[in-house]
């Protein structure tokens, strides 16, 4: 089968990070997979490890570059002979529009066209009128389903939930990974040396400690005193940066507890929120009197599970929390969309938002600061509960069930496309 997968950036984030594991479990199931995207960081990293990628210049608000595209794409189906198209944006959707026309009857050799909702799209005036939900769509959730039913009138039959999938060989626990795994296509692949994890300055002065390096600008590996170390890892943007925010002011209501270990924050990602969270977390350090508050930037996925392996409490939401709990951490579910705490296998109820805790209480200080205090006074019952939640994710978040859904939704639609029926 030859799947052409359709996003815009590349760079980061859950849903380009879920195109990769995608990809990767298509290519390991002996499919022929393409890349259409604007390119970034883990569009480079799929076409090493065998991944045709076609970059087009960023489209946003051009209709030239809209066209462009649209030009370019129907060149490169015809071209490459593609079998499925799955788009995962509303951009790249409404280009691959042209392949599912209600108005031109398909025939076996147009290719249906699959989109993948990752979260809720704005579904107002021309927003909804540029929307194209495809032949199949696919939801990552349950409230995405009955949102897109109840928004977008996407008949219900058409939409199939898909959660979510993890690879659990690399989002794990162990050592190891990197040194001894091949990527799917079957060439070694080219990981990047170890090293150290930049970091955002801030104010405080880091000779005081030596627990940062100020010629060298990064985060060491160790502390003198190995404090506990806490999580946060996102997109630092406007719409989902509200943890990280919570998580620097409940860090310094809690560095001032004697009832509570030692402990450090680390703040992983980057966005336009990025220069506030830091003047924040140097404002946090000054107060503290040490670096209780870091910002980095992984440079990779080798980075970013270094630090899901070496922390104990991850705050969050979303597929970073499922990775973080793959990684071992005991996890507090954080976001700008709600409050969901600590999360368990009897907290099942809230995959059904895809862990944003969308329709929860919002994320407030107050409850962030109990819910940390809880885990940081009882070591035992974080690393039981970590335990316990990691062996029920990794059975029920597991990329490869995932992928295996979303190959049964491909062949649908391909049997219906070689019998000559059109899927309205």
């Amino acid at each position: 089968m030859k799947v052409l997968l359709l996003a815009d950036g590349m760079e980061s984030g859950g849903a380009e990070t879920h195109i990769l594991t995608l990809a990767r479990e298509l290519l390991r199931s002996g499919h022929e997979v393409g890349l259409f995207s604007c390119g970034g960081k883990i569009a480079d990293r799929l076409e090493r490890e065998g991944v045709y990628c076609r970059t087009v210049p960023k489209i946003g608000h051009n209709p030239f570059a809209f066209w462009a595209a649209k030009r370019i794409l129907s060149k490169e189906v015809r071209k490459n002979g593609y079998e499925i198209l799955h788009a995962h944006t509303r951009m790249t959707a409404l280009l691959a529009r042209q392949f599912c026309n209600p108005y031109i009857k398909k025939s076996a050799k147009t290719p249906p066209l699959v989109v993948t909702a990752h979260a809720k799209f704005r579904a107002d005036g021309i927003f909804r009128l540029l929307s194209v939900w495809g032949e199949e769509t696919i939801a990552v959730s349950e409230d995405l389903r009955a949102y897109l039913a109840d928004r977008y009138r996407v008949p219900a039959e058409r939409i199939t939930v898909i959660p979510n999938g993890i690879d659990a060989d690399l989002y794990s626990p162990e050592d190891g990974f990197f040194e001894k795994k091949e990527n799917p296509s079957g060439k070694k692949e080219d990981f990047p040396k170890k090293r150290k994890i930049p970091f955002e300055k801030t104010e405080i002065d880091p000779n005081k400690t030596g627990s940062l390096s100020a010629k060298k600008g990064c985060f060491e590996e160790n502390f003198n005193n190995k404090p506990l170390e806490i999580l946060f890892v996102s997109r630092l943007d406007s719409d989902c940066s509200l943890g990280a925010e919570l998580l620097c002011r409940a860090a310094q209501i809690l560095e001032g507890s004697e009832t509570v270990p030692p402990f450090c924050v680390t703040i992983a990602g980057q966005g336009s929120e990025a220069p506030r969270l830091c003047k924040l977390a140097g404002k946090t350090n000054l107060l503290a009197g040490k670096p209780l508050v870091r910002l980095v930037r992984p440079q990779g996925e080798r980075e970013l599970i270094a630090l899901y392996r070496r922390s104990k409490i991850f705050v969050g939401v979303s597929r970073a929390a499922l990775e973080a709990s793959f990684c071992g951490c005991a996890v507090l579910l954080c976001g700008n969309e709600g409050y969901g705490g600590l999360l368990s296998p009897d907290r099942a109820d809230l995959a059904a938002s895809n862990f944003t805790c969308r329709g929860l209480p919002a994320a407030t200080e107050k409850r962030l600061v109990r819910d940390l205090a809880g885990l940081l006074q009882n070591p035992d019952l974080c690393h039981a509960n970590a335990e316990e939640t990691r062996r029920w994710a990794r059975k029920n978040f597991s990329a490869k069930s995932a992928v295996e859904e979303t190959e049964r939704v491909y062949r649908k639609l391909l049997w219906h496309r070689g019998k000559g029926a059109y899927l309205k």
